[in-house]
């Protein structure tokens, strides 16, 4: 049959209809030769979208672990950006995050939450002192800008670092300052331990440093050190310099006092306690 008129029941005349509208569908087809045929009514049944909600807008610390949970009257959700519904991740942009929703008919709806950051102050730590015996006495780390924070790490109690406490190692101190938002702006230094347990001035077999106390010159001899440095008692950096083997250090620019001679090799520092005397 070639049909010359189609006539549907809502009375549209197109070879096909679309409807947002529920309820029965037939059409009427009459040809060339006055034949018509009608068709069996076709229920057709609308639903609804799901309703489907993000949740609301969020302002975050940087590095700050954020859950996304979509709700509603859908069955799944799922996000853009890789995210897994109800499952905290830590985002790294701020922007638009949008959740699709599909209910049980296959119905799918969109929303969407906005994800925005803070900002941090500035802080900056800087630390004076970056290398200490295991042996040495604790000092007091170097203070951060701005002042008021805290530090952490191993070895840390309070302000002081205590090298027996946190071992042979290089270790990552963190100051940190809370501001009115609730977020931590941070910095980092690191603080290295060697071992100089075991030295009893200059009674080493394997190392002759002498004299000690000296009044200017401290002589080297079974030592193949490469580099030298002078450093106060408390472990502050006074004077540093290559050395050949068996070489000397001069101390004549220093004032009378204790200070630590530490002797750097191949096989690892020697730290040595010099005492320098003008008489």
């Amino acid at each position: 049959m070639i049909p010359t008129s189609i006539i549907w029941s809502n009375g549209s005349q197109t070879s096909s209809i679309s409807s947002s509208v529920s309820g029965g569908f037939s059409v009427l087809i009459h040809d060339e030769n006055g034949c018509r045929s009608r068709s069996p009514i076709k229920n057709l049944q609308t639903f609804q979208l799901p309703f489907v909600d993000a949740g609301p807008n969020h302002i975050l610390c940087p590095k700050s672990l954020l859950t996304l949970n979509g709700s509603g009257t859908a069955i799944t959700y799922q996000w853009t950006n890789g995210v897994a519904n109800n499952t905290a991740f830590n985002p790294t942009l701020s922007g638009f995050y949008y959740v699709t929703g599909t209910d049980v008919n296959g119905c799918s709806n969109e929303d969407s939450t906005f994800v925005d950051f803070y900002t941090l102050m500035p802080v900056s730590y800087t630390e004076n002192i970056n290398e200490i015996g295991l042996s040495d006495l604790a000092f007091n780390v170097t203070a951060g800008i701005p002042t008021g924070g805290s530090y952490s790490g191993s070895g840390i109690i309070g302000t002081t670092f205590h090298p027996g406490l946190a071992g042979v190692g290089t270790h990552a101190i963190v100051y940190s300052v809370l501001n009115s938002n609730g977020c931590y702006s941070t910095d980092t230094s690191y603080i290295m331990v060697y071992n100089n347990s075991g030295i009893d001035d200059n009674n080493s077999n394997a190392l002759l440093v002498y004299p000690n106390p000296t009044k200017d010159i401290v002589y080297l001899s079974n030592t193949l050190t490469s580099a030298a440095e002078i450093l106060t008692n408390e472990g502050k950096l006074l004077f540093e310099s290559d050395l050949e083997p068996n070489g000397n250090v001069d101390f004549s620019f220093l004032p009378d006092g204790i200070y630590q001679l530490k002797l750097k090799n191949s096989n690892g520092i020697s730290v040595i306690k010099i005492i320098k005397h003008g008489e």
